[in-house]
């Protein structure tokens, strides 16, 4: 069983109290019965004065109180250094640790031995670490795809206007069209990344009011209708009972389930089909949407509700999006003190599955 280092510490400085006051009684019982004995021994076995007796007990108390102190200062000077280099050396090293990662050397980590508190809290900061880490190669991904998303239409828009300029093409409803998309991506990226941020900064509140459960569904298969149809891909709205509501800001649920129907539309092939979802569950409301398109791998999973983060990145803007929509989504979810997760079998085509649990 691992002690904690609180027992340790406790168990260490009671033995050594101890073995000071056993120290000191045995020395000034010995002590005593030495000098009670010479006393005896000077006196011939006859009654001394009190002077010598007083003289000979004066005698044994200060040798008593000598050997006491010599025997602790022998005893404390060994524990006190084996108790700093106990304490003091995890926690030089987990400083060292600390002032690497500071430095931006985010593969520092520290030697962790044992299972008391100081070995928490040296896991605790390699768990830091990692997770630095991680948010730094997050980080140096999302500005990558975020110049990417930003240099194509520009690139587009620019050679679409010195063509336009030299007379290589003739201005026409069709090239104005192509720029105005191209213009219409850009806003929608920073009107996406201006949403992401309003929901995780500390303003951002919701309009809770009693939502229709089995309405929300309807009114989101109804918004996505039209372009399911067009691409030939069945969506189907289990049904659910009229009875069930929950507490929620309706237009932020919406965008929730929207924004996961669009997605599933983008992976699920003409053919599939998409299936939508919600049942109570102990206090909370489950909704689902279950597509049959492309899986997601597992090294992707852990990571499809990062900002901008694209499991295969030879996809283009039509058929992967801006990669902000499920950052948007987890935000909009946790911010309904809900939680967001989603699960994939193996295989191209063995389809996804998102999950998301509200408080009722």
């Amino acid at each position: 069983m691992r002690q904690s280092l609180r027992v340790r510490m406790a168990v260490t400085l009671g033995a050594v109290v101890s073995l000071i006051l056993i120290l000191s009684s045995v020395t000034l019982v010995a002590g005593i019965h030495y000098h009670f004995n010479m006393y005896q021994l000077e006196s011939g076995g006859a009654a001394g004065g009190a002077a010598g007796w007083s003289s000979h007990l004066e005698r044994a108390v200060m040798q008593a109180i000598g050997w006491t102190l010599l025997g602790s200062i022998l005893i404390v000077v060994p524990v006190s250094i084996w108790l700093g280099k106990k304490l003091a050396g995890p926690l030089v090293r987990m400083k060292y640790s600390a002032e690497m990662m500071a430095r931006g050397q985010l593969g520092t980590r520290t030697e962790v031995q044992g299972g008391d508190e100081l070995a928490a809290l040296g896991l605790a900061l390699n768990r830091l670490a990692e997770q630095l880490q991680e948010q730094e190669r997050l980080r140096i991904a999302m500005t990558e795809n975020i110049a990417h998303e930003l240099r194509t239409p520009l690139t587009t828009l620019k050679s679409h206007l010195s063509a336009l300029r030299d007379g290589i093409w003739q201005p026409s409803p069709e090239r104005y069209r192509v720029c105005l998309d191209e213009i219409g991506r850009l806003i929608g990226l920073v009107s996406d990344l201006e949403d992401l941020n309003a929901l995780e900064s500390g303003d951002f509140g919701l309009s809770y009011t009693t939502v229709r459960v089995g309405e929300l569904l309807e009114r989101c298969a109804e918004l996505l209708s039209p372009a399911y149809a067009e691409k030939g891909v069945e969506l189907q709205t289990e049904p659910v009972d009229d009875g069930l509501v929950m507490r929620a800001d309706p237009d932020r649920m919406r965008q929730v389930l929207v924004n996961l129907l669009s997605n599933a539309l983008k992976a699920t092939p003409a053919g599939g089909k998409v299936v939508m979802s919600a049942r109570p569950n102990n206090g909370h409301i489950c909704f689902v949407v279950k597509d049959t398109g492309a899986g997601i791998t597992k090294e992707d999973l852990p990571f499809i509700f990062e900002r901008f983060y694209r499991g295969d990145k030879s996809r283009n803007r039509k058929t992967g999006g801006r990669g902000i929509g499920l950052a948007i989504v987890k935000a909009l979810v946790q911010a309904h003190q809900g939680e967001v997760w989603a699960v994939s079998g193996d295989g191209r085509e063995a389809g996804s599955e998102f999950v998301v649990v509200i408080p009722q």
